[in-house]
């Protein structure tokens, strides 16, 4: 029996996130010094992030109403 083949994770840089989701750079660099977005990781000066960790990210945005406040997704545990 052969063992399956492990895909390897795919990584997208900030300029190919930034095109996906209709962003800037700039945006993505902002978020990044607030601790806000999907995880990245960082080796030297390149930044990546995990395609794994921007699906989900985006599926933790996913509304079905328009919330009362936008930063935070319908039923967030920690209202402002």
């Amino acid at each position: 029996m052969t063992k399956p083949v492990e895909k390897e994770p795919v990584y997208l840089n900030p300029h190919q996130l930034a095109q996906r989701w209709g962003l800037t750079y700039e945006t993505l660099e902002r978020w990044r010094w607030r601790g806000t977005g999907p995880r990245f990781m960082k080796i030297g000066w390149r930044i990546k992030y995990k395609i794994e960790d921007v699906i989900a990210y985006e599926e933790s945005h996913m509304y079905s109403v328009t919330p009362k406040d936008p930063g935070k997704p319908v039923g967030h545990p920690n209202p402002r």
